[in-house]
């Protein structure tokens, strides 16, 4: 691969991932909101209604052990959906068609939507976080 060959594959990445990165952020109640709410409907439903009636396990609480994996699973499915929302809807669009049609590979092609899936998934992990040390406050 010629560097300009990999320069044009890394503005190719690089634009989809801005693409997806101003559509998120565009719809950001839709995308930020409905996650924090049910991660907060979670703990409140798992961490203090039945965590509280689980005793501590060798020191550790229910609501300690079970916190990691509440922002684990949210995390996870927002990247996932947010790649393939994206994806589906770059199809629906036909902008996926675009992109087949130019000189970008299929690797840029993935790695840009696979990118804005991981800041998707970090940005929900802020803002999850977020709700979880106002909820505790």
């Amino acid at each position: 691969m010629t560097n300009k060959n990999l320069k044009i594959q890394a503005i190719a990445v690089q634009t989809i991932l801005t693409k997806d990165l101003v559509r998120m952020f565009r719809i950001w109640p839709q995308t930020f909101l409905p996650s924090v709410v049910t991660t907060a409907l979670y703990f409140l439903i798992f961490g203090k209604f039945i965590g509280s009636q689980i005793q501590s396990v060798g020191g550790v609480s229910y609501m300690q052990f079970i916190v990691p994996g509440l922002v684990m699973m949210a995390v996870i499915t927002n990247a996932f959906a947010n790649t393939v929302f994206s994806f589906f809807g770059a199809k629906f669009q036909k902008t996926l068609e675009e992109l087949l049609v130019a000189p970008v590979s299929y690797t840029a092609m993935i790695f840009g939507f696979v990118f804005g899936g991981v800041m998707r998934g970090l940005l929900h992990l802020i803002s999850v976080r977020r709700g979880i040390t106002i909820e505790s406050n």
